[in-house]
């Protein structure tokens, strides 16, 4: 169970996934899709939201000292609205275009 919280092992962990997610992002932005890459994009997100959920949890007292400050709620404020903006803009375009891309293919 300890070898399990240990920072060793997420550190690097967080950091893989979020290299592959980095990659297949970029990947996938310049229309290079496969779909491999696309189910590494998946997988390496999955595991990164995960590592990071531990990350959080492993150095909860650190991260309650950081946001006594203003900057970082600033910070995640802008965060939060860029996310929301993100999930909520474009939902029944996109959800089009899969329907017309997915015709096209058949």
């Amino acid at each position: 169970m300890t070898a399990i919280l240990n920072r060793k092992f997420w550190n690097p962990l967080l950091a893989l996934s979020g290299g592959l997610t980095l990659i297949s992002g970029l990947f996938l932005l310049f229309h290079l899709k496969s779909h491999f890459t696309m189910h590494i994009h998946q997988l390496s997100s999955i595991v990164f939201i995960a590592a990071c959920a531990i990350h959080l949890v492993l150095n909860w007292k650190p991260l309650r000292k950081t946001l006594s400050s203003r900057t970082a709620w600033t910070l995640l404020a802008v965060l939060l609205f860029s996310g929301l903006g993100m999930a909520f803009s474009g939902a029944e375009s996109d959800r089009g275009h899969r329907q017309t891309r997915t015709h096209w293919h058949r």
